[in-house]
């Protein structure tokens, strides 16, 4: 920015030296550049620069599900370059292009009828062509930078007023045991969601099946405090609160950021690459991973980068074993896996989980075995059955 405020002043006042009425008209075709510049980037989609915090902004439910909020805030403030990246291959404009060169035509011919010797001549004149390009170039990268602050800006507002209203929220870290009663959440459409009982101890593994549209994965928003309860309430320890678990909660759909595919898997958990890549084995992606270009490093970018649902499901669960948190909230982990990756997902469950606590809502009997605790969701109502040995 500061390069192409001198280079502009410096360009104005040598031309306004050689013609004054020239360079008053040169300004105002230069402000007409500027402006076209703008809303060109302005008419475009704002995704079209790799910026970190719009991809943070648009996947705020993705973060808070995925409990990664210090992680992203920790990533931004390292990453400011991100703020407002401009790609190498700025898409050639033809309008722009024939604009800057007329300016710099129009500067050269002002210097040959200006003057009458030669040298001074030759001199602007090189001056000009010099200070041509350079606009041109400065120009072409500084006005998507001004309009990517811009879009900086408003979106720094979203995230402060998001973070601001999430640091009243309290959670629960330290704890033995959770427990529903009569608990009751009502939807907009009117359709009640009843929890008679829950109880969740530290240490279990928990399944809760039924069939679609029940309410199954209601219980893990109210755990995860997406959801607020209309009736009943919440008893951690035998104390009532309305505080939210400190968890990592993953459904099928959960999102990968725009960040590489190491930091998108350990979210700011130690971890080798070695390890990482013994995971990446274990779960069967190695088809996929050597399509990447960068391995590790690659950008993970729909946009560029194909992630099929079946790669997405797996890659979520490694987020979930790679994890620091002790309680795992999973919303049909594997609803687009085949029976051979639900048991290779399973075992590495057993594995991995060995010390964690989890709940799985699921349709797959296969996570039954896996679990010491069940749950049926059936006409709305959670129903317990008796645990399996």
């Amino acid at each position: 920015m500061i390069p192409l405020i001198i280079g502009l002043i410096v360009y104005i006042i040598f031309l306004s030296r050689v013609n004054l009425l020239i360079g008053i008209i040169e300004i105002l075709l230069l402000a007409g550049i500027l402006f076209y510049e703008y809303k060109k980037y302005e008419d475009e989609e704002s995704n079209n620069y790799n910026d970190l915090l719009v991809d943070f902004v648009l996947k705020l439910p993705d973060i808070r599900m995925l409990n990664a909020f210090s992680f992203c805030t920790k990533k931004l403030d390292k990453s400011t370059s991100n703020i407002c990246i401009i790609r190498n291959n700025i898409k050639s404009d033809i309008i722009y292009d024939l604009s800057m060169l007329f300016l710099l035509f129009l500067s050269i011919i002002v210097s040959l009828f200006s003057y009458k010797y030669t040298i001074i001549i030759i001199g602007y004149s090189l001056f000009f062509t010099f200070m041509g390009i350079k606009l041109k170039d400065l120009i072409s990268k500084v006005i998507p930078t001004i309009y990517n602050y811009k879009n900086y800006k408003e979106n720094k507002k979203i995230l402060d007023e998001y973070y601001s209203n999430l640091n009243t929220e309290k959670y629960i870290t330290d704890w033995k045991k959770i427990v529903f009663k009569d608990a009751l959440y009502t939807y907009e459409s009117g359709t009640n969601i009843s929890i008679p009982n829950f109880e969740f101890d530290r240490g279990d593994t928990v399944s809760i099946l039924g069939a679609t549209g029940m309410g199954k994965s209601t219980l893990l928003y109210i755990l995860s405090g997406i959801y607020k309860l209309n009736k009943g309430v919440t008893y951690v320890d035998e104390k009532a609160t309305d505080a939210k678990l400190d968890s990592m909660y993953i459904t099928r759909n959960t999102k990968m950021f725009k960040l590489s595919l190491r930091d998108n898997l350990s979210l700011g958990n130690k971890i080798t690459d070695e390890e990482l890549m013994k995971l990446l084995k274990e779960v069967d992606v190695m088809d996929w991973y050597n399509e990447l270009s960068d391995g590790l490093d690659t950008i993970i970018d729909i946009n560029y980068i194909e992630l099929p649902d079946q790669v997405r499901e797996k890659l979520n669960i490694l987020r979930g074993i790679i994890s620091s948190k002790d309680t795992l909230l999973l919303d049909e982990p594997t609803y687009d896996l085949d029976m051979e990756s639900e048991k290779i997902i399973a075992n590495m469950i057993k594995k991995y989980w060995k010390k964690k606590s989890y709940i799985i809502v699921t349709r797959k009997p296969i996570f039954t075995t896996i679990s010491k605790k069940h749950y049926f969701m059936k006409n709305h109502e959670l129903l317990e059955s008796e645990p399996l040995l």
